[in-house]
């Protein structure tokens, strides 16, 4: 077999740069961590300061946008109703005359009766309903 050869008994060193992690102490290794680690979260917090107020608009908007596209369509099936009202009130004559009726108009020959109910006496739900009597004459 050709390449290096295996020396038994002796345990073999990683080779290392002079600087990196691998080759410093413990306590260098743990002070290394934290301060990426450190470095790590300060840069997700400014990130998130950053763009969270945009997020947050950003919601706001997708779902102000929901609620006007709920308003247009029930301003469309309006449009769609009406425009089905118009044309049957140029098609169908007898649509039209109820229509007409409807809004209080009549034909030459006709008479409109209106029958309007007396609207009851205001009372408070307090107290119960009294019976009044007139005085007596003496």
């Amino acid at each position: 077999m050709r390449g290096r050869r295996k020396v038994l008994g002796r345990k073999r060193r990683a080779r290392t740069l002079p600087g990196l992690l691998s080759a410093a102490p413990p306590w260098r290794r743990i002070l290394y961590r934290g301060v990426w680690s450190l470095i790590a979260l300060l840069l997700t917090v400014g990130l998130f300061s950053l763009f969270g107020p945009q997020y947050l608009q950003y919601r706001s908007y997708t779902r102000r946008i929901r609620e006007l596209d709920a308003a247009i369509e029930r301003e469309q099936t309006i449009i769609k109703k009406l425009q089905l009202k118009q044309q049957r009130l140029k098609v169908d004559p007898d649509f039209l005359k109820r229509v007409a009726h409807e809004m209080g108009m009549a034909e030459p020959d006709e008479v409109i009766f209106r029958f309007v109910e007396p609207e009851p006496p205001e009372s408070s739900e307090a107290s119960p309903p009294t019976s009044r009597r007139l005085p007596q004459p003496p």
